[in-house]
């Protein structure tokens, strides 16, 4: 089997059988190229010499000297390294651990012992995600250098392809399009995909699980019952903020279990878009009615940015 991606997976742990283990399963499902560091300072040093290489970083938590949350800070604080999707691999399952890894930026959750069809699942996720958004991000900077005059906009989407082609226009009129780019075609794509398609979370998990996630999407598309739905886009740049509402044509769904991440969730390979849009991309994020309809907004002023509520629940 080949590789899924050209670029190397980076496996950060102190115990070199654990290192060892990992490779021999990640090479069984194809992937080839690695970093690998035995403690954080080694993996700070490999990132700021190799992150442009690097597409999904697994890190130890607990480790000697500089441990998995602190690289994983300075990771998030580094403009080029930042986006680079984290996997926390550990031992420690305890709840605020894990609460407090989620609020850090952690990407996913892989609990020590693992077995080799979650890894890959969660890898594979990780890659597929971290690639779409990277080349989302490079196209929505260089469209906002013509897009400024741009003030108002409604907008019809229904397939994929349209949320990748949406997200990138309108990351492009917002001030830090590689912030909101995630957001954008995580609330998109949930509109399609929950919403107007009636996929649900457990069907999803599925269908991942499988590898069918992407044929069953094409399929309910061509459905003639789901064929003509569509999710309505409103953006709007007011004084002082800017307005975006997304309104599906599904029935509605209970938002409130997503707009935080339960520890038992976090391991797996999906149902976390939500929140990681109200947490990195957007300053106010709030469902409406029957949870067909969403919110989302970004102040211009940096200090309305602090004092915003991040949501309301409903």
């Amino acid at each position: 089997m080949s590789p899924r991606y050209k670029e190397a997976i980076m496996i950060v742990d102190d115990e070199t059988n654990n290192v060892r283990l990992l490779e021999d399963d990640l090479r069984d499902a194809g992937y080839t190229d690695f970093f690998t560091a035995r403690n954080g300072a080694e993996a700070w040093d490999i990132l700021l010499q190799h992150h442009a290489s690097i597409a999904c970083i697994l890190l130890d938590r607990m480790m000697p000297g500089m441990d998995g949350m602190e690289v994983l800070g300075r990771i998030r604080s580094h403009p080029d390294i930042r986006y680079i999707p984290v996997i926390m691999q550990t031992a420690a399952a305890a709840r605020d651990q894990i609460l407090e890894g989620i609020a850090a930026g952690v990407y996913y959750y892989l609990t020590k012992p693992y077995d080799q069809d979650t890894l890959i699942t969660v890898v594979s996720a990780a890659l597929r995600d971290y690639a779409l958004t990277r080349e989302l991000r490079a196209d929505a900077v260089h469209f906002r250098k013509k897009l400024h005059v741009v003030k108002e906009g409604r907008f019809a989407i229904r397939t994929l392809e349209d949320v990748s082609y949406l997200s990138t226009f309108l990351a492009g009129l917002y001030p830090e399009p590689e912030r909101v780019i995630l957001g954008l075609s995580e609330i998109f794509l949930n509109a399609i995909e929950h919403g107007n398609l009636c996929v649900g979370y457990k069907n999803k998990g599925e269908l991942l699980q499988h590898g069918v996630w992407h044929e069953e999407i094409e399929r309910r598309l061509n459905d003639p019952n789901y064929a003509d739905r569509e999710v309505a886009v409103h953006y709007k740049q007011e004084c002082d903020h800017i307005f975006l509402r997304v309104t599906d044509a599904g029935s509605g769904f209970d938002w409130r279990p997503y707009m935080s991440i339960e520890p038992e969730r976090a391991m797996q390979p999906h149902g976390r878009g939500i929140v990681m849009a109200r947490m990195f991309s957007f300053d106010h994020l709030e469902f409406h009615g029957c949870g067909n309809s969403v919110d989302c907004l970004v102040y211009l002023d940096p200090a309305a940015r602090k004092r915003a509520p991040k949501h309301t629940r409903l």
